[in-house]
């Protein structure tokens, strides 16, 4: 069956916008719109899911966040050619509303130079993107927000940590996970604190060693997702789940998701360690070929 998202997006999708955003009374619905691509995280995309989160934060009038891609991937993670390019991007981390650790924060000022204007930062592309990956998965563990995922197609890297971090996640037969970053010659430092509130490491380690593939019914065992939906009927699958989420008293819901799943102090640690060890490994000859073998389609030179 042809994934279809009209229940989630019932106007034509536009080409233009990387990410879709709408609000249908309590719910408020995201999808990632760059089919052609596989859903990968562009720049663009990155920093319009932010925007978005951020936006919800407040909104306690929307209780449930739907997250789907749109075409057959839910993301193949990190759109690495963008984030091979050498273009800087200044960032104000003087006025950002998501706190960085201290150690995070001394670490950038050492790294990176300063820029123009007081507060900001002149950081390479390929550090802002990784680096609004770890800001949104520790946001979308913070949203007040019931968030629900529909796992379909390809979800790696980062978009196989997004998809399980979201708080509830259905699993259609194609869903596959993979984690591929020693393939490209990068340690994978940036995601595992993520992954781990889902799965044991050591239930995920031989993917990480390996790059092989989970499919659905490892994914379930292993709890990356939650439940079995049946092909092309994973929306269905989250509207109900959202609609039984709703006959929940609206105070209680957001409480026993921060009980359970706000962001603790140690994963915000360790998330800004493996940023910083991810963009290390990112920086040595290794990556650079692994990196360059992948967009070139090739095998790499080890």
């Amino acid at each position: 069956m042809t994934p279809d998202p009209s229940s989630f997006f019932p106007e034509p999708l536009s080409d233009d916008a990387p990410l879709l955003f709408r609000e249908a009374g309590e719910k408020a619905y995201l999808l990632l719109n760059r089919p052609a691509r596989c859903n990968a995280f562009s720049l663009p995309l990155l920093e319009e899911f932010r925007r978005r989160l951020i936006f919800l934060e407040e909104r306690n009038d929307l209780r449930v966040l739907l997250i789907a891609g749109a075409g057959n991937h839910f993301s193949s993670g990190l759109d690495l050619r963008e984030a091979a390019s050498k273009k800087t991007l200044a960032v104000d981390i003087s006025s950002d509303s998501f706190p960085l650790t201290d150690a995070l924060k001394k670490s950038l000022f050492e790294l990176f130079p300063r820029g123009e204007k007081r507060g900001t930062l002149e950081v390479p592309q390929g550090f802002r993107m990784p680096w609004l990956v770890v800001e949104i998965l520790l946001r979308l563990a913070a949203l007040p927000q019931v968030v629900i995922g529909i796992g379909r197609g390809g979800a790696f890297g980062g978009g196989g940590a997004l998809l399980a971090s979201c708080d509830i996640v259905p699993a259609e037969p194609s869903v596959r996970f993979g984690f591929p970053e020693c393939r490209r010659g990068i340690v994978p430092t940036l995601l595992h604190p993520f992954l781990e509130r889902r799965v044991p490491l050591r239930g995920l380690l031989p993917s990480l060693l390996t790059g092989r593939g989970i499919g659905a019914a490892e994914a379930i065992r292993l709890g990356l997702v939650d439940e079995a939906a049946d092909e092309g009927e994973g929306e269905t699958w989250a509207e109900e789940a959202a609609d039984e989420v709703l006959t929940g008293a609206p105070e209680r819901v957001r409480r026993t998701k921060e009980l359970f799943r706000a962001p603790t102090r140690d994963l915000v640690e360790r998330s800004a360690v493996g940023l910083l060890r991810h963009w290390e490994s990112w920086n040595e000859p290794t990556a650079a070929e692994g990196i360059a073998a992948f967009l070139e389609k090739r095998d790499p030179r080890w």
